[in-house]
């Protein structure tokens, strides 16, 4: 997991990540403000290896229990 203070910081973090994952099996999931909620659970659900977000997305996704890290 990797939290950044800027959802730009977040999509300029992830879109690196996904240059590595061209070499290496791994995918991503972002969980910023500003996108569907929907959207980033569903990618979460689907099995990630990194996260990529928010302090704020990412408490708001734990405190309506939509994500649980122990379950990552």
């Amino acid at each position: 997991m990797v939290l950044t203070p800027t959802r730009e910081l977040c999509i300029q973090v992830e879109d690196q990540a996904k240059l590595l994952g061209k070499k290496l099996p791994f995918k991503t999931a972002l969980v910023v403000g500003g996108d569907a909620m929907a959207g980033q659970i569903y990618r979460i659900q689907q099995g990630v290896e990194l996260i990529v977000g928010t302090p704020g997305r990412l408490i708001d996704l734990l405190t309506k229990h939509d994500v649980e890290l122990d379950a990552l």
